[in-house]
C-alpha cells in the first residue's frame, strides 16, 4: 500500500515540478551553492553596503561573523555614519571623540562584551559621560523584560523585573555619574527612572 502512495505522490509533485522523493535535482542546486557559499567575497562583489554594523562587531570580535559573510572595513566610511561613529571611535581609537561627546546619543550597545569594552575603554582613557551613560543603559538593560528606546524622543519604556536587581542599582550609578560629568535627557530618564523605580 505505502508503495502505491509515494508512487502516486511523486508523480504529482513532479507533475506540479514542486519535488518528489527523487532528489537528483536538489543535490544538484545545493552542490551548486555550497560552491558557491565556500567561495571567499570580495568588496567588488558587493551590490549593496547597508549600516556598518556587521563590521563593527568583527572588529570589536576580531573575528569574522560568518563564513562566507564580508562586512567592509574601511575605517574612514564606517566614522561617516552617526549611529556607528562613537562606536567605531571606541574600538578603533580607544575611546569617544569630542565631536562624539558634543552630539547626542543615537544608537546604543547593550551586550556584554561591548559593556566589557566600555569599561576597558574608561579605565585605560577615562570615563566620559558618554561611558556612563552606555553603561547605565546596559546594566539597565540586563535587569528588565522589555527595553524599549525611542530614540528620536529620548523616552525610556521599561518594564522592570526587579528594582533591588543588583544591575538595577549598578545602573542609578552610571546614570549619576554621567549627569556629573554632562546633562542630558537620556541619562535624566534612567536616573529618573532608576529612582523612581527604585524607591
Amino acid at each position: 500500500m505505502s508503495g502505491v502512495a509515494i508512487g502516486t505522490v511523486d508523480t504529482f509533485l513532479q507533475k506540479k515540478r514542486v519535488g518528489s522523493s527523487d532528489t537528483t535535482e536538489f543535490d544538484k542546486v545545493d552542490a551548486f551553492m555550497r560552491k558557491l557559499a565556500d567561495k571567499p567575497v570580495t568588496e567588488s562583489d558587493l551590490l549593496h553596503s547597508a549600516v556598518g554594523w556587521g563590521a563593527l562587531e568583527e572588529m570589536l570580535l576580531k573575528k569574522s561573523l560568518a563564513s562566507g559573510a564580508f562586512f567592509p572595513k574601511n575605517v574612514t566610511k564606517l566614522k561617516e555614519e552617526r549611529e556607528l561613529r562613537p562606536f567605531v571611535e571606541l574600538v578603533v581609537d580607544g575611546t569617544f571623540s569630542e565631536q562624539s561627546l558634543n552630539e547626542h546619543a543615537v544608537s546604543f550597545q547593550t551586550t556584554l562584551v561591548w559593556m566589557n569594552a566600555l569599561k576597558a575603554s574608561a579605565s585605560k582613557h577615562g570615563d566620559t559621560w558618554l561611558h556612563n551613560l552606555h553603561l547605565g543603559i546596559g546594566h539597565l538593560n540586563l535587569c528588565v523584560k522589555v527595553l524599549s528606546l525611542v530614540l528620536q524622543l529620548a523616552y525610556f519604556i521599561i518594564l522592570c523585573t526587579q528594582p533591588d536587581d543588583e544591575h538595577f542599582n549598578i545602573s542609578e550609578t552610571y546614570f549619576k555619574k554621567s549627569l556629573s560629568l554632562l546633562s542630558t535627557a537620556d541619562a535624566f530618564q534612567g536616573h529618573n527612572f532608576t529612582c523612581t523605580t527604585g524607591s
